[in-house]
């Protein structure tokens, strides 16, 4: 099986495993008809066993209930979700006394949205069996749901007490409490679940997860194995024991656990995606750009496509991103991802107005749209085109008025011209209508610092984001570099940077804000190495360029610091990036033009 961040299951109780298939009519008839066999087995067997001390354990259970409950596991298959309720409730009517039917009742109105009528069904399935697993599971599952996580948590360990049997019990449970950060509790629910389960790859590969937060890299690297060795097609054991090798300066190893599970993957893009970001890291870039040309092919669905073109921008190889995403419009005119990805392509070869071309054409009901108009916004900007942009701007609200793209857009507009404080209020009320979206945080914060006042930035990243969510890379990235820019609280800055790179040692901006902080020390020759990493990871990046060649400078080297700037020069930085390479540029021209 291959797992994917974006696609992965949650675990679920053994009664709902079946909801979690894709619907039959996607399959031909005779997988349809397996299908069926196995429902018929599961319904006579996992939801019906006597460890779920329901009528189903007997045999005395009508057949009606038998046969509705298939009807209803098939209609619950196809999405059905009415039709699905109607014969589990019609199951139940056959067999009252099952809490297993009544459970499977709860989790389809989950399945359908319907938290309210489950949390319902649930209260009544506890108040008459309040000893039944499944609705202990499907208790924490809404309260999940919601967002309350600590209910969530206790009402799973719950299901563990009262059905230490129920293998996913464990799972919830442990899921739970990482997620909480209560590594502890976490790992003492997996290390339960192998002890009953001691062969179950998924356990060993969760308990190996959390040993990795917990930095016990041999446990860790152990348990991996050991998930590998169980299930070889464990995709995320596989690429996690590769950070593991990481973590312990063992590259090698980690890039060859990274292609075998991106062969066993089937060229799944996420796990090229890792597999890049390695050979990016370990200074292979030509390796990196090699992947990325063996794995694009026409026949992958065009997200995979998209998501490779996306790379090659990502490392400024524009060239290629346009011949994918034309090659994509080719096949799917319509495909608006494919015009925005060709336009962001045409704006890295400076072709601005043809970059406005294409993405002009992205309706509003796209979720593109807000991107595109953004997009457009800016090259109108940096053409002079302040009026243009404005109308377009105040055109495209209009028509979406909650796009956060737009709002950031319309923002740096305004900064552009000098109105920082209108720009703040249109952040402001964007925040106000999305509370929760961090990059408006980070937008709100980064204007505050560029218009003179970054304590207060400091301040919107510390209060509204890291009090939050202590581990936020971002916050602390951002604070530690405001510090270490500023030559302000140097100590609180590595605090702060340290972490960041302690949960994120890989990121290139991480490695960035800390080589700066190395160079504001006045350890260079450290500093010079980091850089020169973050230059690997995030390659072409204008600020990093900036910085290296600062420290170059620092170093003696003028010639190389030159060659650095006009190189971030030639990459079309924004405004303030560009004030300060031209600005150093002109420190090192200086004594060579006053000879």
């Amino acid at each position: 099986m291959t797992y994917s961040p974006a696609s992965r299951p949650q675990a679920t109780s053994t009664s709902s495993l079946l909801l979690q298939l894709p619907a039959l009519s996607s399959y031909s008839y005779p997988v349809r008809l397996l299908a069926l066999v196995l429902v018929v087995v599961a319904a006579c067997a996992a939801p019906l066993s006597s460890s779920r001390n329901g009528a189903f354990g007997r045999p005395t259970a009508p057949a009606e209930a038998y046969a509705e409950y298939v009807r209803g596991r098939t209609a619950a298959y196809d999405g059905d979700h009415s039709g699905a309720l109607v014969h589990f409730r019609r199951a139940s009517g056959y067999a009252p006394d099952d809490p297993s039917l009544r459970v499977a009742i709860a989790e389809e109105l989950f399945a359908d949205g319907q938290l309210a009528a489950a949390h319902e069904e649930v209260d009544a399935i506890l108040s008459r069996w309040p000893q039944q697993p499944d609705a202990w599971i499907m208790r924490g599952r809404l309260a999940a749901r919601r967002g309350d996580a600590s209910a969530a948590a206790l009402a799973f360990e719950q299901a563990v007490a009262l059905g230490p049997a129920d293998h996913d019990a464990y799972l919830y449970a442990g899921g739970t409490r990482a997620k909480l950060g209560q590594l502890r509790q976490a790992r003492a629910a997996y290390e339960a679940l192998l002890v009953r389960w001691p062969d179950d790859p998924e356990g060993h590969y969760r308990l190996g997860r959390v040993l990795y937060d917990q930095k016990d890299w041999a446990g860790a690297r152990q348990h991996l194995e050991h998930a590998v060795r169980l299930d070889p097609d464990h995709i995320d054991a596989r690429v996690r024991l590769a950070r593991t090798f990481l973590r312990v300066g063992r590259t090698t190893e980690a890039a060859a656990t990274l292609r075998e599970a991106f062969d066993r993957s089937g060229e799944d893009p996420w796990v090229g995606e890792q597999l890049f970001r390695l050979l990016l890291a370990s200074g292979d870039r030509q390796g990196a750009l090699d992947l990325l040309a063996a794995i694009d092919a026409d026949w992958r669905v065009p997200e995979a496509r998209l998501a490779i073109g996306s790379l090659y921008l990502s490392v400024h190889h524009a060239d290629e991103a346009l011949a994918i995403a034309d090659s994509v419009l080719t096949r799917a005119p319509n495909t608006h991802a494919a015009r925005l990805l060709k336009g962001r392509a045409l704006v890295q070869r400076h072709e601005r107005a043809q970059a406005i071309a294409v993405v002009t054409d992205i309706p509003p009901d796209a979720p593109e749209y807000g991107e595109a108009r953004a997009l457009m916004a800016e090259q109108l900007s940096k053409q002079g085109k302040q009026g243009e942009a404005h109308t377009l701007l105040d055109e495209a609200r209009m028509a979406v008025p909650d796009s956060v793209p737009l709002a950031l857009a319309f923002a740096v507009l305004l900064e552009r011209e000098g109105d920082a404080k209108h720009a703040r209020q249109v952040l402001d009320a964007a925040q106000e209508a999305r509370p929760d979206d961090r990059d408006l945080t980070y937008a709100r914060a980064s204007l505050e610092e560029r218009v003179g006042d970054p304590e207060r930035a400091v301040a919107l990243m510390h209060d509204e984001v890291l009090v939050q969510d202590p581990d936020n890379v971002m916050a602390h990235n951002f604070i530690g570099y405001s510090y270490a820019s500023r030559g302000v609280k140097l100590d609180e800055a590595e605090t702060h940077l340290a972490r960041a790179l302690e949960l994120a040692p890989d990121d290139g901006y991480v490695l960035d804000s800390w080589g700066w902080l190395l160079a504001q020390r006045g350890r260079l020759d450290e500093a010079l190495a980091t850089l020169e990493r973050a230059d690997q990871i995030a390659p072409e990046e204008p600020e990093i360029l900036l910085h290296l060649g600062e420290v170059h400078l620092r170093r003696g080297d003028k010639a190389r610091a030159k060659e650095i700037w006009a190189r971030a020069l030639a990459l079309d930085p924004d405004d303030l990036v560009r004030r300060r390479l031209e600005e150093r540029a002109q420190i090192v021209a200086a004594p060579a033009a006053s000879k």
